[in-house]
């Protein structure tokens, strides 16, 4: 009797799912020049949530990073701009973050004021795609666009309390 072969199963090995993010650590930057303009950005079409609103630089913090030299290093990545934090001047939000790849991510924000004396610039939206623009805006220029919704709404918040913008609940 002739016994059957049967092709070696494959060997299977078990692929760990990431553990699903429960928490972010962002860091955001009111940037002001000499004549009193702050900096906002543009975000791209690539973006899950927010896309094409304007908003403050920054990001996530790599791990073991601490928040100011993320912050510096997170604004000179997508600005190109060497910023001075004059004091420790920041807001910090905690909330839920909802829609995108984010949601139902707990957020801590920490947004600081910071001083430049550089005026260009380097959006490079090849290198940086999430990046649709840059824009140096004066306070005018910022309450007609946080009254048109143009803004995300942590730049909002920050707007709110850097700018001092009176809102609907003050």
């Amino acid at each position: 009797m002739e016994r059957l072969r049967y092709p070696s199963a494959p060997t299977v090995t078990a692929v760990e799912k990431e553990p699903q993010l429960k928490e972010l650590h962002l860091v955001r930057a009111v940037i002001f020049n000499d004549q009193a303009q702050a900096l906002l950005i543009k975000r791209g079409p690539n973006q899950s949530f927010d896309t094409f609103l304007w908003e403050l630089p920054g990001g996530k913090l790599n791990e073991g990073e601490d928040a100011l030299e993320a912050l510096k290093r997170e604004v000179h990545e997508e600005t190109g701009l060497e910023v001075r934090v004059p004091e420790q001047v920041k807001m910090e939000d905690n909330r839920t973050m909802e829609g995108g790849k984010y949601d139902g991510v707990n957020a801590k924000t920490e947004t600081w004021v910071c001083l430049t004396d550089e005026y260009e610039v380097n959006l490079d939206v090849e290198e940086v795609p999430e990046h649709a623009g840059a824009q140096w805006c004066t306070k005018a220029e910022v309450e007609e666009m946080y009254e048109k919704g143009e803004l995300s709404i942590t730049t909002k918040q920050a707007i709110e309390n850097f700018l001092l913008i009176p809102t609907s609940n003050s």
